[in-house]
């Protein structure tokens, strides 16, 4: 009867001990399929920080088939992982993780301000992303300090331990309250507002410098652009920053005085630096109505020329809940680096508001941008103007993208129309000359047939164009010689991936457009003297 009973007891046992060790093998193989794919997320997030890759997950973002690498001479971007098809989306950017202005108002400290429905409708958007980022920079900063202290603290914490017993349980109590200061994240504790510290691995992920022209000196902006048309570009950004930063002085003035942010903490110098990281990196999102917004890790893609395809809203992405998605349309094999779009952009555009300058001579957006504006002194200026607003059109003129291949459409007869007249001429005739060259108000397409005084207004509009050219050739303060010369230095160093002085590259890259600018203005001035000697050949015969 023993032998029985133990007999049966074995077989009663042999059926647990069996499905334990089935569901320890389970168990094993899920936490093994956990860390293959934990392991997977940071091999393809790569050179990403272990913080910021933390973020990444918490913010149920991707990497997709890509990774972050150091791309020599364009700095880090977005390569891919695995073999990427044309047509297939490699990026969604969960709603949550978009800053946009309603996501920057409400983590805000100044949301108490900035909710009240007149501080909403005085401020842009762009000016509400600038004051998040400020107030981010000021507090990770803070945050950093703190970090600082306590590592001091803990380091002579350990150099006098064995001195005072009682000593040892205070630091210990102190450093153990403060520990969470240093990642910045979710610690009421730290004095960090719970809206900013929620953000604080992404600013890991920005630039010190975003190198736009706004960290440019002001007296490189002069001497590196005078000539150019892209002086009054650099000028008309940096005058826009200084207002807008004008413009949140009051808010800013009222959050101090309200407790809601220390003194002095979005300081001129955060500002500015907050504007030009949304210079570099704000995105138009056209599918959710010109929305802007910062998209964390896609930020990391880099701008090719020969790509045109961007970052949009996708409101069926992410379950329903929206995204900022990527299509491509290329394919990509591993290793390669995987761009977008920033915009049908010139070498000089891109220099000003990104930091970078592709090789103006082989870039195929190159245009010398000109603004062919009516004449101030013009004794007809307000009569033209008045016949320019009648049919929509503005008195300073469209930008006109001049390139070697041939003239813009419609440049002639606005060249004419600026160009045409005398002091005896009367608004009739003014009226007259704008319906031929642009039309009646109503749209009535003009008639080739009317001469702009003695001369066809094409010829007329011809002479014009080349008397700007000409004009414009002049007023470079340096040699074509010159300029090729310290053009030449820029292609070298970007070939050999050579490092140089941010103020030297910068110097090159703009003497390399000025190169192409002349180019195209030469250009210019020769089509238009021959179509006009071409016209009166015809006239002759």
């Amino acid at each position: 009867m023993l032998a029985s009973r133990t007999s049966r007891t074995k077989q009663g046992l042999a059926a647990p001990r069996g499905r334990r060790r089935m569901q320890c093998k389970a168990i094993l193989q899920q936490l093994s399929s956990l860390f293959q794919a934990n392991k997977q997320v940071q091999q393809n997030f790569g050179d990403v920080s272990p913080s910021v890759q933390a973020w990444y997950r918490e913010q149920r973002l991707e990497p997709g088939p890509l990774e972050l690498k150091d791309c020599g001479a364009e700095g880090r971007g977005l390569v891919a992982s695995t073999r990427i098809k044309k047509g297939q989306r490699i990026v969604q950017v969960p709603s949550q993780t978009a800053i946009t202005p309603e996501v920057a108002v409400q983590s805000s400290s100044l949301r108490p301000i900035l909710q009240q429905q007149q501080e909403l409708s005085s401020l842009p958007a762009w000016s509400l992303l600038a004051l998040f980022l400020a107030e981010l920079r000021y507090w990770g900063a803070q945050a950093h300090l703190r970090s600082q202290t306590d590592e001091d603290s803990n380091n002579n914490y350990n150099s006098s331990s064995s001195s005072s017993s009682n000593n040892n349980s205070s630091r210990g109590k102190e450093i153990g309250n403060d520990s969470s200061i240093g990642s910045g994240r979710g610690s009421h504790g730290s004095g960090l507002p719970p809206g900013m510290s929620n953000w604080l691995p992404y600013l890991e992920a920005l630039p010190d410098e975003p190198g736009t022209v706004l960290s440019w000196p002001q007296q490189q902006v002069q001497s590196l652009l005078q000539g150019s048309p892209l002086l009054t570009k650099a000028l008309s950004i940096t005058n826009g920053v200084a207002a807008s930063f004008e413009q949140l002085q009051p808010t800013i003035k009222r959050a101090e005085q309200d407790g809601l942010i220390p003194e002095k903490a979005l300081d001129k110098e955060g500002v500015y630096w907050a504007f030009g990281i949304l210079l570099s990196r704000l995105v138009r999102l056209t599918g959710k109505g010109d929305e802007e917004a910062l998209v964390p890790w896609a930020d990391f893609l880099n701008h090719s020329p020969h790509v045109g395809c961007h970052l949009d809203w996708d409101s069926a992405a992410n379950g329903g809940q929206g995204a900022v998605v990527l299509c491509v349309d290329a394919d990509y094999q591993p290793g390669q680096q995987v761009y977008i779009s920033y915009g049908d952009k010139t070498s000089g555009q891109l220099l000003l508001s990104y930091g970078f300058c592709p090789t103006p001579s082989t870039h195929p957006h190159e245009a010398y941008l000109l603004r062919l504006g009516l004449i101030q002194a013009d004794p007809l200026y307000a009569m033209k103007a008045r016949a320019l607003s009648k049919r929509g059109l503005d008195a300073d003129g469209p930008e006109w993208p001049l390139k070697l291949d041939g003239l813009p459409a419609g440049i002639v007869s606005w060249a004419a129309f600026r160009a045409a007249g005398s002091a005896q001429t009367s608004e009739s005739e003014v009226e007259a000359l704008a319906t031929t060259l642009f039309g009646e108000p109503s749209g009535q397409a003009p008639s080739p047939s009317v001469r702009a005084g003695s001369l066809p207004f094409e010829e007329l509009g011809l002479q014009e164009l080349g008397a700007v050219c000409g004009a414009l050739l002049k007023g470079y303060p340096t040699s074509m010689e010159q300029d090729r010369a310290t053009a030449s230095g820029a292609s070298s160093s970007r070939q050999q991936r050579q490092p140089s002085s941010k103020d030297k590259e910068r110097q090159r890259c703009a003497a390399a457009i000025r190169v192409v600018e002349r180019q195209i203005l030469a250009r210019t001035q020769f089509i238009a003297a021959s179509q006009a000697r071409a016209l009166r050949k015809a006239v002759k015969r």
